[in-house]
């Protein structure tokens, strides 16, 4: 829409034309598309400058909800000291990419970009037609009345005035209707993010295990319990042991035991733990020959 920057305006409330400033047909041709190619004219610094700034908040909006959403899905892919700040920055990213399109919104970048331009390649339009009826007229013999002359420029100008009256509504049924729907689906894929941060969240709460020995070795005997590898009770001499703080997922439990005889005996046991109350583990020793 044509600001306040541009100051001529050729065509009087009345729909009538001023025709103070040409005193012959041709002198109103030549203002008539001055006045729209400083039209043009003035569009065009507006285009390029809307177009970096849309094309950066686009893009911005476009990268953050990708890695919002596809963080969630790699995180369990990489190493468990990474896995939470992942989900942190997944959940980051996803909001960033929210804030990024409400700006763009919020001063219209995107919609001012494809509206001043569609306005500018219509007035483009309009004068290549103007000139090209204009040549028509000259070359007809024989030669019509300067009224119809002055009716084509008249046209001309109103048809010029018509794009620009016709900018605000074309950004709004238009321009807008579209991204609203790209604001929609950025704000679902925030929730989903959100959605599945807090999930992982729970996931990786830690749980605990009751381990309880169905066959402990007779007379003296102590062991050791061991998840993933690592050494959690060692010389333990009963039957039930509890063990707190054990990473959420599957966990393998492995027993060894020893008497005071020497007899050895092992037991273990893949188990799926999850964050709350302890999970229940039986094991079963088997003697070491």
């Amino acid at each position: 829409m044509i600001g306040s920057g541009y100051k001529e305006n050729i065509v009087q409330p009345g729909g009538g034309i001023a025709l103070s400033s040409a005193q012959s047909v041709e002198d109103f041709r030549l203002f008539a598309e001055k006045h729209v190619e400083a039209l043009i004219e003035w569009y065009k610094p507006k285009n390029k400058r809307k177009k970096h700034y849309s094309m950066f908040y686009r893009g911005a909006t476009i990268v953050l909800s990708t890695l919002g959403l596809l963080i969630p899905v790699v995180a369990p892919l990489i190493s468990e000291e990474w896995r939470t700040n992942a989900y942190h920055w997944g959940y980051v990213f996803a909001l960033l990419a929210v804030f990024f399109i409400a700006v763009d919104r919020q001063f219209n970048f995107t919609s001012t970009w494809v509206r001043t331009l569609r306005a500018e390649r219509q007035l483009e339009t309009v004068l290549a037609e103007f000139r090209a009826n204009w040549v028509k007229l000259a070359v007809t013999k024989p030669p019509p009345s300067e009224e119809t002359f002055v009716q084509c420029g008249k046209d001309f100008v109103l048809k010029a005035q018509g794009v620009v009256g016709q900018e605000t509504d074309t950004w709004a049924a238009e321009t807008l209707a579209s991204f609203s729907q790209l604001e929609k689906a950025v704000t679902t894929g925030a929730e989903e993010a959100r959605k599945r941060y807090e999930a992982a969240v729970e996931s990786m709460r830690a749980g605990a295990l009751e381990i309880t020995l169905t066959n402990p070795p007779q007379g003296g005997w102590w062991c050791s319990i061991s998840l993933n590898g690592q050494i959690r009770k060692q010389n333990w001499r009963a039957p039930v042991c509890g063990i707190v703080d054990v990473p959420s997922g599957n966990v393998e439990v492995l027993v060894e035991a020893e008497t005071m005889s020497g007899e050895k005996f092992i037991g273990s046991k893949a188990v799926a733990v999850a964050s709350g109350p302890p999970s229940a583990v039986a094991m079963e020793l088997q003697p070491i020959p």
